[in-house]
């Protein structure tokens, strides 16, 4: 098995060679989390790119690589920083 860094490395060289794909996000949800603080959270993830990498060797569908980033947003802060403390 190898170590995490080598397939890391080896995961980055596939997407290095692998095909962009050009994409349009049909829709981008915000997840809503109650959190156990009381704290309400809305997350979304933005999609920022694809790179198809490969074929699975087992079944013939593609692999793809997928860049993104997390947007959060508090909704509801929990009460007691309300009252001026953690």
């Amino acid at each position: 098995m190898m170590p995490m860094d080598q397939k890391q490395a080896a995961l980055k060289r596939e997407i290095e060679k692998g095909e962009k794909m050009d994409f349009t996000p049909d829709q981008e949800p915000w997840t809503t989390l109650t959190l156990s603080d009381g704290a309400v959270l809305k997350v979304r993830m933005i999609v920022t790119g694809i790179t198809r990498i490969s074929d699975e060797p087992m079944t013939g569908n593609a692999q793809y690589a997928v860049a993104h980033q997390a947007v959060v947003r508090t909704i509801k802060e929990p009460d007691h920083f309300k009252e001026g403390g953690i």
